[in-house]
């Protein structure tokens, strides 16, 4: 089980320093593969995500690639958005936590390969 745990997150951050969203993948891999609940596994992916953040940052500023005047917006808007969310995170219920996210990622998803298409027609 750490072996598949070490491989999750493994897969996680290789996808993570690619611009993929590596949150995405461990928390479908911890729900279907590891049976954690949602909750659990988004609790979890935040966790992992501390300090793979605070690496790619460094190596993002080392290179010259984090825009200081947009990262302080953007910190209180997420942090507003983080608040937020965990208000909103009480009203609904455990069982259609999955179900928003799966729709999320397919919308996303589909955004994604229109914006492809499209943009390989210009």
């Amino acid at each position: 089980m750490l072996f598949k745990i070490f491989l999750a997150s493994f897969v996680s951050g290789l996808l993570s320093a690619m611009g993929f969203g590596s949150g995405t993948v461990l928390i479908v891999w911890l729900t279907t593969f590891m049976n954690y609940g949602q909750l659990q596994a988004q609790g979890v992916n935040l966790l992992f995500f501390i300090p793979c953040a605070a690496l790619a940052l460094f190596l993002l500023y080392r290179k010259g690639l984090v825009s200081k005047t947009e990262t302080l917006p953007l910190t209180v808007g997420g942090t507003v958005g983080i608040i937020a969310g965990q208000l909103l995170l009480s009203s609904i219920p455990t069982e259609y936590l999955s179900k928003l996210f799966g729709v999320f990622i397919i919308v996303l998803s589909l955004k994604q390969l229109f914006s492809i298409r499209k943009s390989r027609t210009e």
